[in-house]
């Protein structure tokens, strides 16, 4: 389970992340959808936990959050839009003079290329030609694509589809290159090793994601506090780099959005819970927050 984690956290910054366990009761207080607002100020806000990849089956939009969608003023995402591959382009590659299978050990390797031509069908010189310049975790993208064993819909695309004949502008708390940084200062070994992870650990990682799915669609964010916490074994320099500290940069322009109207706010559920989660930062700066179940 080292590397699960971040291996999860790369599907929500290029597609998703989840953070979650089965609960098979519902606590009220424990909800994905959070009104947030503050005593000196006339606006009404509201912030929703995304799983920003999930498969359909347990995909869940009701009428009441595109309501809340429709009636905002702004909706904030971690990202602004979608990133274009011309976007991509300047994060996503090696030096000029480094290839991706230079990281790999020789054992490494030979497991890597033999999941690459069951599941892409590329012997060694294909391979080499379509990945052999991208980064680690452009690889690790690829992989974890497989780990979904049925169709999959995004949150993020859900909500920008409700707006798009609307006039209500999307703003984002950060940039692609501020996320693909977030793996850019992992060593290059621990890439390699998420990639492993991956590979190796493929029926396991399957089984914990059908209960990340779940449990996510039964919205308990407590749960979702102690996967963050318990299951990642990242290190607590990790941890800050990943969650807590984008969670404190955060705060200051969400406040700033909350000030200036009401603002509907998406971003990944495992941001939300715990004493550093998004939510009781907002209450120590003097916010009220009220649960709202999505039926």
């Amino acid at each position: 389970m080292k590397y699960f984690f971040p291996l999860l956290l790369f599907t929500i910054i290029l597609s998703g992340i989840l953070f979650a366990f089965k609960n098979t009761k519902r606590n009220p207080r424990n909800t994905l959808l959070w009104e947030i607002k503050h005593p000196n100020s006339k606006y009404t806000s509201y912030i929703f936990g995304t799983i920003h990849l999930i498969e359909k089956e347990y995909f869940h939009f009701p009428k009441l959050l595109q309501k809340k969608i429709l009636k905002s003023d702004k909706v904030v995402l971690e990202l602004p839009g979608f990133p274009t591959s011309e976007q991509l382009k300047p994060y996503i590659y090696l030096e000029k003079d480094q290839d991706l299978l230079s990281y790999f050990k020789q054992d490494q390797k030979k497991v890597m290329l033999q999941w690459v031509e069951q599941n892409l069908h590329l012997n060694e010189q294909e391979f080499t030609e379509s990945y052999g310049k991208f980064k680690p975790f452009i690889l690790v993208q690829t992989i974890t694509q497989f780990a979904f064993l049925d169709k999959t819909v995004s949150y993020e695309r859900e909500i920008v589809k409700i707006i798009k004949n609307q006039t209500i502008p999307i703003e984002g708390l950060e940039t692609v290159e501020n996320q693909i940084n977030l793996f850019n200062l992992l060593p290059m070994e621990n890439q390699v090793n998420m990639i492993m992870q991956a590979i190796e650990s493929k029926t396991k990682n399957q089984l914990i994601l059908k209960q990340l799915q779940q449990a996510y669609k039964d919205q308990d964010l407590d749960r979702i506090h102690q996967l963050l916490l318990e299951e990642s074994s990242l290190t607590s320099t990790d941890f800050n780099q990943f969650v807590t500290a984008r969670n404190r940069h955060w705060v200051k322009p969400l406040t700033t959005y909350f000030n200036q109207g009401k603002t509907f706010v998406a971003v990944g559920a495992g941001h939300l819970a715990g004493e550093n989660g998004i939510l009781n930062l907002l209450r120590k700066e003097g916010y009220k927050t009220k649960a709202i179940y999505l039926k």
